[in-house]
């Protein structure tokens, strides 16, 4: 257990009392980075934001976990919210978020979205960060098969709000590779823990006690999709 000798290790402590957990029981982690992250935390100020300083520290050292081995045949599930994907589009067609998101929201309606989009869109990134996906079920088999998909948000960890989300599965082109998720690409994510899978959240943990296998990687593009776009 790391020493909470200093005022800022303290505060972390109070303030983000997960991501101290994450970042000491992250096995895939090694304590020389451990030690540069709680040095970096003892450099705050007194007034200063925290937050941002905990995010400024680990935004470069995101995708540094171990390798996630994934074959040609592999197929991931993501889960992402409709105002994210609208907000992408927006930024390269010149068109409002607004009317991204309704164009979506219509495409999806009729389900026409992932053949309109691949047209369109299909060079577009899927997320305009590190991008978070699933693996469920054997590796060529779309991963949204056999799940409870009113319990899927509750299971990967994703809190529910006000947002509608989307559904897809894809598979990786060869030049991005996959890696298993650390504390540095949770950032201060208060509901994320070590160990390589999603940690379903209070309301759902009787009903799965494990989450599901989980990954990160580059964002690759929208032609990847090799299902249809559907709400969840």
């Amino acid at each position: 257990m790391v020493d909470i000798n200093t005022p800022q290790r303290e505060r972390l402590r109070q303030e983000y009392p997960n991501v101290l957990e994450n970042i000491v029981t992250d096995t895939n982690l090694t304590n020389e980075q451990k030690e540069d992250f709680f040095i970096h935390i003892d450099e705050l100020h007194e007034d200063g934001d925290i937050e941002s300083h905990i995010k400024e520290f680990c935004r470069p050292l995101k995708l540094c976990g171990p390798v996630f081995h994934t074959d040609d045949a592999e197929i991931l599930g993501r889960v992402h919210s409709l105002n994210a994907l609208g907000k992408i589009i927006a930024e390269h067609q010149s068109m409002s978020i607004s009317a991204a998101v309704d164009l979506i929201d219509s495409l999806v309606i009729d389900q026409e979205l992932s053949e309109q989009l691949i047209s369109q869109y299909g060079d577009l990134p899927i997320s305009r960060g590190i991008v978070w996906g699933f693996q469920h079920g054997e590796p060529n088999v779309d991963p949204f098969e056999g799940l409870n998909l009113p319990d899927l948000l509750c299971r990967l960890g994703v809190p529910e709000e006000e947002v509608q989300y989307l559904r897809f599965s894809y598979k990786l082109p060869d030049d991005i590779v996959a890696h298993i998720p650390t504390a540095f690409d949770a950032s201060t994510n208060q509901y994320w823990r070590p160990g390589g899978y999603t940690q379903p959240l209070e309301e759902c943990a009787e009903i799965y006690a494990a989450g599901l296998v989980e990954v990160v990687h580059h964002p690759n593009v929208i032609k990847d999709l090799v299902t249809e776009i559907q709400k969840l």
